[in-house]
């Protein structure tokens, strides 16, 4: 073999052995270690794409054999590494009519109560004459969570809502704020990580009917420009801990509020900051299911609006709550998309 083909044989073996060890470190890995995270943090859609030219060259120049290796482990990751279930699901119409029942009807009349529930980081952009809230009543909500929403925003503290928000109830939480049809009651909270602490509210739907919904706003993953640092390191290590250990504590805050006010079903959801795949939610698994692996449909990827990649604004519900339908939608308003979920919660 000339040096010509060794330089394409090795070429060929680091490329290919690159997406092999991102591929395990996705699936395996995740954010469960500092590197991990560092590494995996990343859409993987984004590696795909950091990975084409590479390996567009070394192809153009290997043999034909090794070209279908390599492109082979390239989908291979793609395929193992993206949730692409959604993109052929269609929304299951009987659970739909169900929903469209308990809305029109009324709680009081059905077994279930039938809630649309919007999540969006607005970016400091939400007031009450704002295009954000126009954008929204063109999909009628129930209930909407905002993040990042101005603090004290005089015109929703006042809540003089007109049109289809009329009668709807303003509770600001700093960093976080809910709009709701139904009225809400503030419960005890903490904060779980850097920032500001989780909104916790008890629902009331109906008389005598109540279910728990939490609005979060989770710290981001850190990065370094350089890693090789020791003083980096250190700080990648503290960060890391740090965040990771904010689930946990989420997941207690969210057991114990269940347990003391005798809720069975909640909802949490908001900017996770953390691709939903990721090892460091397993605490909320362990009771809580995630809305878009049950019903979503389409690309449900968020951030950002103009190319989304990374689904970090989730839904997550407790078992006895039935997801009708999840669903994504662009909004040049924000750099965030929208997250529209349909619920079906049963009366208590």
């Amino acid at each position: 073999m000339n040096i010509v083909g060794r330089w394409r044989t090795v070429l060929s073996a680091l490329v290919g052995s690159a997406l092999v060890f991102l591929n395990v470190l996705y699936l395996f890995v995740g954010d469960g270690t500092v590197w991990g995270e560092y590494l995996t943090i990343w859409p993987p859609i984004l590696w795909a794409y950091a990975f084409l030219i590479p390996l567009l060259v070394v192809c153009f120049a290997a043999g034909k054999r090794q070209s279908v290796i390599l492109f082979s482990l390239w989908a291979l990751f793609l395929g193992s590494t993206e949730e692409w279930a959604s993109l052929f699901r269609s929304q299951e119409n009987s659970l739909h009519v169900r929903l469209d029942s308990a809305r029109a009807k009324g709680s009081a009349e059905t077994a279930e109560i039938g809630i649309r529930l919007t999540s969006w980081n607005v970016s400091g952009t939400l007031s009450a004459q704002s295009r954000c809230l126009e954008f929204l009543a063109g999909y009628e909500p129930d209930i909407c969570l905002f993040q990042e929403t101005p603090d004290q925003d005089p015109t929703l503290e006042q809540g003089n809502f007109e049109g289809y928000w009329k009668g709807f109830h303003w509770l600001d939480a700093g960093d976080c704020g809910i709009l709701s049809r139904y009225p809400l009651k503030p419960l005890a909270t903490e904060p779980v990580g850097p920032w500001p602490p989780v909104q916790i509210v008890s629902v009331q739907p109906a008389t005598g009917s109540t279910f728990l919904l939490a609005n979060v706003h989770l710290a981001v993953p850190s990065l370094v420009l350089n890693p090789l640092s020791r003083d980096k390191r250190e700080y990648l290590v503290r960060r890391h801990k740090e965040r990771v250990g904010q689930f946990g504590r989420l997941a207690k805050l969210i057991q114990a509020q269940m347990a003391e006010t005798g809720n069975p079903s909640s909802i949490v959801a908001g900017d996770f900051n953390t691709p939903a795949s990721q090892w460091s939610l397993d605490p909320l698994r362990e009771f809580l299911s995630d809305v878009w692996l049950i019903r979503g449909v389409g690309w449900g990827r968020t951030i950002t609006n103009q190319f989304p990649v990374s689904r970090i604004d989730q839904c997550w519900v407790t078992e006895d709550v039935t997801v009708a339908s999840a669903s994504v939608h662009r909004a040049d308003i924000s750099d965030h998309r929208v997250l529209l979920v349909d619920l079906l919660i049963p009366r208590n």
